[in-house]
């Protein structure tokens, strides 16, 4: 394992670092014609398609939009924007959750931007619900330096603000992930580093299962479950420092991996990681594409693509004077 120093709690869940570093690969390598995805284009939701120059804004506010993510049959986009920054740290932020038709109509807000709500996901039920992490502080908007909690709530794109659902233990300090068919939810138990599938039960008393990962100290973050559900993506920071960390001010450096993923036995196997260490470098926040044959990331600003079939990797991102963040496929499910 390789030696990745010790990052903060916080620190690993900001939003605004990037990584400095692009691939060495050559883009003649791979033809990724058929990728349509969108990402936050200087803050600006977009999309784009990797075979063109063109680029579509989706939304013209001046405030920064995050995080944009595809409902699973692609006719809606969930992200968040910032009201503001606070004192800088993110669990200070205070933003909205927005959902909006795939061709930026119909902008809806769904939450009242008195919290840091952020990282949503759709899930993959049928139910057509959006899930989203919130820094919880007490009282609302007061600037300090530990929030009350950090839980997942629930809400659907037809709900008014007000009408999210609180689905996490109120008693731990988690952040949510991907979903499967069946409902169960990928969580982050922050401060005990555990990885566990949360089952909702809508009376505010959910239950755990939980997951085992082969490394220990190791802090993976952004992760993102495939279509397959027998596949898992995500950051990852090796040698995590836990609660001895949380005055470190940086993630990076961080990598990209996937692994096997068996929701029924629970484990993650077989790791492979597809960006190689370097301190200079944040890679982050991956996408699967619907048929798993590459995984795209925000990497130095850019996207890229990876092959899992030959292992190679090409930017398909056009515009290197713009910053790239928070990439999502057409037709993948965070």
């Amino acid at each position: 394992m390789m030696n990745f120093g010790k990052y903060s709690l916080m620190a690993c869940l900001a939003l605004g670092l990037a990584g400095c570093s692009s691939s060495d690969n050559d883009p003649a390598d791979n033809d990724p014609a058929v990728i349509e995805w969108i990402a936050s284009f200087d803050l600006r939701i977009a999309e784009s398609v990797s075979n063109s120059s063109e680029i579509h804004y989706l939304t013209d506010s001046d405030l920064d939009e995050y995080k944009p993510v595809y409902s699973p049959d692609g006719s809606k986009i969930a992200f968040f924007r910032a009201l503001s920054y606070g004192d800088g740290n993110v669990i200070n932020w205070n933003s909205q959750l927005f959902v909006m038709n795939s061709d930026g109509s119909d902008v809806k807000q769904l939450t009242s931007g008195d919290y840091m709500d952020f990282n949503p996901m759709w899930t993959r039920d049928g139910s057509d619900r959006i899930t989203f992490t919130r820094f919880e502080r007490n009282p609302p908007n007061e600037n300090v330096k530990i929030p009350s909690g950090m839980k997942i709530f629930r809400t659907r794109p037809d709900s008014d603000v007000g009408e999210e659902e609180l689905i996490s233990d109120p008693m731990f300090f988690e952040m949510g992930y991907s979903s499967l068919k069946d409902g169960r939810i990928l969580v982050r138990r922050e401060i005990t580093q555990e990885y566990l599938l949360l089952t909702p039960d809508g009376e505010g008393s959910p239950s755990y299962e939980t997951l085992y990962y082969p490394f220990e100290n190791t802090y993976l973050h952004k992760m993102t479950i495939a279509h397959s559900e027998r596949r898992i993506a995500y950051m990852k920071v090796d040698d995590y420092g836990g609660i001895d960390g949380l005055t470190k001010d940086s993630y990076s450096p961080a990598l990209i991996a996937y692994a096997d993923f068996d929701p029924i036995n629970l484990t993650f196997e077989n790791e492979v990681e597809i960006t190689e260490f370097d301190p200079s470098i944040v890679s982050w926040y991956p996408s699967w594409d619907p048929d798993e044959g590459y995984i795209i990331w925000a990497h130095n600003n850019k996207i890229n693509a990876y092959f899992l079939e030959d292992g190679t990797t090409t930017q398909i991102s056009s515009n290197d004077d713009l910053e790239y963040r928070y990439p999502n496929v057409k037709g993948s499910v965070k």
